[in-house]
């Protein structure tokens, strides 16, 4: 589920006027909403820092200026100050108990800090207070979602929508709860909703292209990306999705070129790079795709497909013992993983460990059925050149066995091995 900066504008910014019983409290309450409407308008265009002490002066100049009060905790969560939003929230929930607009920063600062149960306690609280206040219903369904309660969740969404039918943020978290739980035809209905209430919304277009890929509808999905990128969310896993899309479509260089893009959004992303170095695999640039995977071990070691990887690229590179050093790892990190068996079957195979190399071809074929007829071929080839050792170092009963077998699997190998087969019987 995406992070909580998603929901966050479902929280309100607040733009009404105090009414102050004297002259010198409307010059304050009036300078302070100025100081306020400052710090939206801050806020609107990207000057986060600006806008916060924008907020807080206006706090010092009304200090029960709740407009002010509420801003200031939203932003406080858009930066994931999530302690200190808290610790603000709670300090504004003092001077203005029960106010149902900072309930809901409190509760989202919560969610954030993945304290769900305390988060949905304060949503119920709202609710109690204002049954028909939209966000809080909104906020307590993604809480409800993020914490695993996935048709609890869609309810509360349900009854945002009926309070709130015009509001385009909650359509689209309704699609991307429904793209998680793999109901891709409802998620894209909800995400189309989104879109025609509100055409900008670049996390609608994002929720959407996921969706799209999950279809492969390979071309939609990329228009979708593209939409999310022109309208200016800056999210690495946008350009991880468009490059994983661009592969599906097989343009290889500008997938590269995306999956570059989400590592300088976030140069953590062990993804990217492991992709990275599938797609320079696939453009024969072995040299760079090593680099690749060895950096996606660095930030995940766990990540049981690079590890794989890299011992092909090491394979072709006929560096085999760090192959195997490599596919080892794949496997004790994944013991189910029929792809690492087959890949160090092939180079134990090369390095002629043929005893070592059937074993991992048969455990392979146990975990995936579809490598028996892939492995014919290579098993016949294993058995051959098994029953020629044998034959060499005067064990002639095994090597008629293996090469029976060899025949059994690859019948061209009959007019080869039968003389020698007949060769073997003789000298037992």
């Amino acid at each position: 589920m995406r992070k909580i900066i998603t929901l966050l504008f479902a929280i309100a910014l607040l733009i009404g006027c105090n009414t102050p019983s004297n002259q010198i409290e409307t010059d304050k309450n009036n300078l302070s909403e100025e100081l306020c409407k400052k710090g939206n308008s801050l806020l609107e265009s990207g000057k986060l820092e600006e806008a916060i002490n924008a907020y807080n002066r206006a706090i010092e100049i009304a200090p029960n200026n709740l407009n002010a009060l509420n801003n200031k905790g939203y932003l406080l969560i858009l930066l994931g100050r999530l302690e200190e939003a808290l610790t603000f929230t709670n300090k504004s929930l003092e001077l203005i108990p029960d106010n149902v607009m900072l309930l809901c920063n409190k509760g989202v600062a919560l969610t954030g800090l993945k304290k769900y149960n305390e988060a949905v306690e304060v949503f119920d609280r709202a609710i109690t207070i204002n049954p028909n206040y939209g966000k809080a219903w909104h906020s307590k369904g993604y809480a409800l979602v993020a914490s695993g309660q996935i048709n609890d969740g869609l309810k509360c969404l349900n009854k945002a929508l009926e309070l709130i039918p015009d509001d385009a943020l909650i359509w689209c978290d309704q699609g991307d709860v429904l793209l998680h739980i793999n109901r891709f035809d409802e998620s894209l209905k909800y995400c189309e909703k989104a879109l025609i209430l509100n055409s900008n919304l670049a996390q609608a277009w994002k929720i959407k292209g996921l969706v799209l890929a999950k279809l492969s509808k390979w071309n939609e999905s990329l228009d979708a990306l593209d939409k999310t990128i022109e309208f200016g969310l800056k999210d690495n896993m946008v350009w991880y999705n468009k490059g994983v899309v661009l592969i599906s479509l097989n343009r290889f260089d500008n997938a590269i070129e995306a999956f570059d893009m989400a590592i300088k959004l976030n140069r953590n992303d062990a993804n990217s790079w492991y992709n990275k170095g599938a797609v320079l695999v696939t453009l024969g640039k072995d040299n760079k795709a090593l680099i690749a995977f060895n950096e996606a071990i660095e930030l995940n070691p766990n990540l049981a497909e690079a590890w794989l990887n890299k011992g092909c690229v090491l394979g072709k590179m006929e560096d085999f013992d760090e192959s195997l050093k490599a596919l080892d790892k794949s496997v004790k990190l994944n013991p189910k993983y029929a792809e690492a068996y087959q890949s160090r079957g092939l180079t134990k195979y090369k390095k002629k460990d043929y005893n070592g190399a059937i074993a991992d071809w048969e455990q392979a074929i146990k975990l995936k059925p579809a490598y028996e007829k892939e492995l014919r071929g290579p098993f016949a080839d294993i058995y051959y050149y098994r029953g020629n050792d044998k034959f060499k170092n005067d064990d002639y009963t095994g090597a008629i066995t293996d090469w029976e077998q060899a025949i059994k699997l690859k019948p061209a190998y009959e007019r080869q091995l039968l003389p020698e087969i007949e060769r073997a019987k003789r000298r037992k």
